[in-house]
């Protein structure tokens, strides 16, 4: 079972909407690493939104394609921008919000082809709605446990708490209400996700989630 906590309160954060997504880019830089050290970056970027790794400088066609290259190519193609350098080592984060939405798209839909799934905005309308208007999460953990079936018929014994994080982001990236935060400092701590409320919408309320995959 999931487990979900949600309250109110925490500070706005101005996006830009004028990039177009695109997350075939994100999928052809990925495409030639083995799928386990793939999974590594897009777990480290999509749950951290950070990711550590050297840079580099020159690549040769003749030697294996390392994930070295693939975290430097998604720097290159702006899709990561250095933070900090300590000893040789890059500390790479996501440049901005409209980029955050690009590696949701990416993930989202490898979600969708793997396990045969549709995450559709037309039938999340009513998570988000209920979100903004009543403060309460019970269809979001609904449509999770749906999502949840198929993916623990399927492989249950390897499904960490990662993966239900990736799960419950690739819905709530669906809509625009809120602005989506991972491992954010607050008052309290850290919380797995925040939901702050976007300008142009009339939220009545925010959240923090804090997710768990314990009975």
């Amino acid at each position: 079972m999931a487990s979900f906590e949600n309250n109110f309160t925490y500070p706005k954060f101005i996006t830009d909407n004028n990039v177009t997504s695109d997350w075939k880019k994100i999928s052809n830089i990925l495409m030639k690493l083995p799928q386990k050290e793939r999974n590594s970056i897009i777990e480290e970027v999509y749950i951290n939104e950070r990711i550590e790794g050297s840079l580099a400088t020159q690549f040769n066609l003749e030697t294996p394609y390392r994930r070295t290259d693939a975290i430097s190519i998604l720097f290159y193609n702006g899709l990561l921008t250095i933070d900090k350098e300590e000893y040789g080592i890059m500390h790479y984060v996501i440049p901005n919000y409209v980029i955050k939405n690009i590696y949701w798209e990416y993930l989202r839909i490898m979600y969708e082809q793997e396990y045969t799934l549709s995450l559709d905005l037309t039938e999340m309308g009513d998570i988000f709605v209920q979100m903004a208007s009543e403060g309460k999460i019970s269809l979001l953990v609904e449509e999770v446990g749906k999502i949840m079936e198929p993916l623990r018929n399927h492989d249950y014994q390897n499904f960490h708490e990662s993966n239900l994080k990736m799960i419950v982001i690739s819905i709530l990236s669906l809509n625009k209400i809120f602005i989506i935060d991972s491992e954010k400092e607050v008052s309290t701590g850290r919380v797995d996700l925040l939901l702050t409320k976007y300008d142009p919408y009339d939220s009545k309320y925010q959240f923090y989630l804090n997710l768990s995959t314990s009975s």
